[in-house]
């Protein structure tokens, strides 16, 4: 059996989203891929790209989702992932 959900809402419970934020970018002049991200107003290189990945959903709505994902290894170690807004073209990194 399931437990009862008629318990009350807890505001104290509740998160909110973390939105994507806005990036900069530089891409490899052959590839398309991200070589460069600017992040909170530093420039990153990106030593590896991992993974990628497309995502286009909700299209019978008057805003769909296009994107494309890159997961990416920095030169400092750090994995990152951000996303090209295909609609707009503006990149944002993926909140974590």
């Amino acid at each position: 059996m399931v437990p009862s959900s008629r318990a009350a809402a807890r505001p104290d419970r509740v998160h909110t989203l973390k939105l994507p934020s806005p990036i900069e970018v530089t891409l490899h002049a052959r590839s398309g891929a991200p070589q460069r991200i600017c992040t909170r107003q530093r420039w990153r290189e990106v030593a590896e790209g991992l993974d990628s990945w497309l995502v286009e959903t909700e299209w019978w709505r008057p805003l769909p989702v296009r994107r494309r994902y890159f997961q990416l290894l920095l030169a400092d170690g750090a994995a990152f992932t951000l996303f090209q807004d295909l609609l707009d073209d503006q990149w944002y990194a993926q909140a974590a």
